[in-house]
């Protein structure tokens, strides 16, 4: 699998991040980086101990790494989390952590089968 093949498989958009990065071993460096990434840990510790204002810093952090990284996705789930945590929105946080999870689920499995193949 290739870096571009990985981010197809998580439908994002491969180009977007090569024309910000620059160079594919730069994309390869930070999105294997993510899987060491605590901000979600972070989230979902907060977000079981319902720690709203822990959980918004986590999504907070976690939407300016997925947008740095092109992975608009989790990105974008964590900007509505982060905005709804931020007016105190919690049903409608509610609603939207579940997605969060399993996007997030699906990212790792992907970066996971990219990193056996280097």
């Amino acid at each position: 699998m290739t870096i571009k093949e990985c981010y197809e498989a998580m439908g994002e958009n491969y180009n977007e991040v090569l024309t910000r990065l620059q160079l594919e071993k730069l994309v390869v460096k930070y999105a294997l980086k993510f899987l060491d990434d605590p901000n979600y840990g972070m989230l979902v510790e907060a977000w079981k101990e319902k720690d709203y204002e822990a959980a918004y810093r986590a999504s907070h952090t976690l939407k300016g790494i997925c947008s740095n990284l092109g992975f608009s996705k989790l990105g974008s789930m964590s900007t509505n989390l982060a905005d709804a945590l931020k007016e105190n929105k919690i049903e409608q946080a509610e609603a939207i952590f579940p997605e969060i999870e399993g996007i997030y689920s699906n990212m790792i499995s992907v970066l996971t089968e990219f990193q056996k193949t280097l």
